[in-house]
């Protein structure tokens, strides 16, 4: 998609983690290649984590083993719209307002959620949502993810 579409970029901010080796290595040859559109910046501080998500059109975060998902409160915190899986368990109380489910997550579902937010109209109601939803205090949801880990165990 990234050289399909003129002007299209994506930003993997933050570690890697574990993944595959051979992933890896596609991760780091993207964020190599100047034409690529990728870009990947390993270790943000605060300020530039900030910054990436104020820019974004929209942040993607889809893992299924990440916890209870700080990043996607986060990003709506800042007022930009998340995509992201059904499984996360901050995103529950908060519904659609601002964000876009992949259901099922498949490559292929990923990507349709991607060309929707190249959508101007799209991609700006889904900002004004970010931006009005009812969020958590800092309080609240530690007490939220104090709640989910005594309910794992």
């Amino acid at each position: 998609m990234l050289r399909q579409i003129e002007g299209l970029e994506l930003t993997f901010v933050g570690s890697m983690g574990w993944v595959e080796r051979e992933l890896a290595e596609k991760i780091y040859a993207l964020a190599h290649d100047r034409k690529s559109g990728f870009h990947f910046h390993p270790s943000p501080d605060d300020a530039a984590m900030r910054k990436h998500i104020e820019k974004a059109r929209a942040t993607i975060y889809v893992s299924a083993v990440e916890g209870y998902g700080l990043p996607p409160v986060e990003s709506l915190w800042c007022g930009t719209p998340v995509i992201a899986s059904r499984n996360i368990p901050s995103l529950r109380r908060i519904g659609t307002a601002g964000v876009h489910y992949v259901e099922p997550l498949s490559a292929e579902n990923l990507r349709q959620a991607v060309f929707a937010f190249l959508d101007d109209g799209y991609a700006n109601q889904k900002a004004k949502e970010a931006v009005e939803v009812n969020l958590p205090t800092w309080e609240e949801f530690a007490k939220e993810v104090f709640r989910w880990c005594s309910e794992a165990t």
